[in-house]
């Protein structure tokens, strides 16, 4: 779904899988699993891991801070790891921090009852994480309310994975967040799709 090259050129990609592969550093739980590996300039694996529980799990993009931690966002129907915010029900948005090495650092779920998926994510000069993605219901204490049915969601993340604020974008028909990206400034931009004004 996603790939990232570090400042040695090495690759760092991200997507789902239905089985094992490899030799991970988290063993495939199930069903469809997100992934993330890290390949050498020479295209030769070095590590993979998987993220996710034995139901559906995605990973959707993915960003390698200057540091060479590396942060994933995607989608997950149920719990797994340590969550810093647990799994609220059906699916959820997560975002997860591994290390350079593959580890898992943290990760985290946003979301509602109803469905949620994170779609991108960007991050700031101190490693802030802002992602954007879609919503069906209310969640966290938004700066603006989810206004109906399927509502565009931008959320900002400490770099340990604790939630800052969260605020929704859209219409009382469905919206989603594609993409996102923040300035040297701190300014967040966002684009998606809108089903009517808003």
């Amino acid at each position: 779904m996603d790939i990232a090259i570090d400042t040695s050129g090495n690759l760092y990609i991200t997507g789902i899988s239905a089985d094992s592969w490899g030799t991970p550093i988290i063993n495939h739980a199930g069903d469809l699993d997100a992934f993330v590996a890290k390949l050498d300039n020479n295209g030769t694996l070095q590590w993979n891991t998987f993220l996710g529980c034995p139901c559906n799990d995605a990973g959707n993009d993915l960003k390698v801070a200057s540091n060479g931690d590396i942060y994933v966002v995607g989608g997950s129907e149920d719990t797994w790891g340590t969550p810093t915010e647990s799994h609220a029900g059906f699916d959820d948005a997560f975002a997860a921090k591994l290390n350079n090495n593959g580890i898992l650092q943290w990760n985290t779920f946003m979301g509602s009852l109803a469905g949620d998926w994170g779609w991108s994510l960007d991050l700031d000069s101190s490693n802030n994480l802002y992602i954007t993605g879609e919503s069906f219901d209310n969640w966290g204490s938004p700066i603006i309310n989810h206004s109906g049915d399927d509502d565009a969601f931008v959320s900002k993340l400490n770099s340990n994975g604790v939630r800052q604020w969260n605020t929704f974008l859209g219409s009382d028909d469905d919206d989603t967040g594609y993409n996102i990206a923040v300035d040297n400034a701190g300014s967040v931009y966002v684009t998606g799709r809108s089903k009517a004004g808003w």
